[in-house]
């Protein structure tokens, strides 16, 4: 046996034209990661859809630097977390926020994306800004600002650029 087992393992490659996978109920649960949805071609899809159940981890993995095609649904159930490895990946997000767990949606998003709740739901959209510390250590891209009455931006809707740390 090995410790990273994958309950299910949805997987695109250069070869697939689609790979898909629903699930309507029961439960996907593995010590190390329930589902991987492995991105890892640019022309056939990558397909998670989650609409009832218990799912423990979804990890969306873009594995390589081309633009890898996947999208995550969640409508229905319980995901207790979803993680994303995706620079490049173009990824279809939308995330009923009233089915996640307590570790939501984190990870590395695609360049120049962020995450944001949109009427209940968790989705991507483009960043506005990309904010680079002085000291060039860290990188993150902001989907909204507000001008503060000192005339400063105040840049919201935060996430890390190549960092897997929580969005802010």
């Amino acid at each position: 046996g090995t410790d990273m087992a994958y309950a299910i393992d949805n997987l695109t490659n250069t070869g697939a034209q689609k790979a898909e996978t629903v699930v309507n109920g029961g439960k996907v649960i593995s010590e190390y990661r329930a589902i991987r949805q492995f991105a890892n071609s640019t022309t056939g899809e990558n397909i998670l859809t989650i609409n009832g159940g218990e799912v423990s981890y979804v990890w969306m993995q873009s594995a390589n630097a081309y633009a890898n095609l996947a999208a995550t649904h969640v409508e229905g159930g319980t995901v207790e977390q979803i993680r994303i490895s995706g620079n490049n990946a173009v990824l279809d997000l939308d995330v009923k926020a009233s089915c996640l767990g307590e570790n939501g949606v984190w990870g590395t998003m695609p360049t120049g994306k962020v995450l944001k709740e949109v009427e209940g739901y968790y989705t991507l959209v483009d960043a506005i800004a990309k904010i680079v510390a002085a000291d060039n250590t860290t990188t993150y891209y902001a989907s909204s600002a507000t001008v503060l009455d000192n005339g400063d931006l105040e840049f919201t809707g935060k996430a890390w650029a190549n960092h897997d740390g929580l969005n802010t």
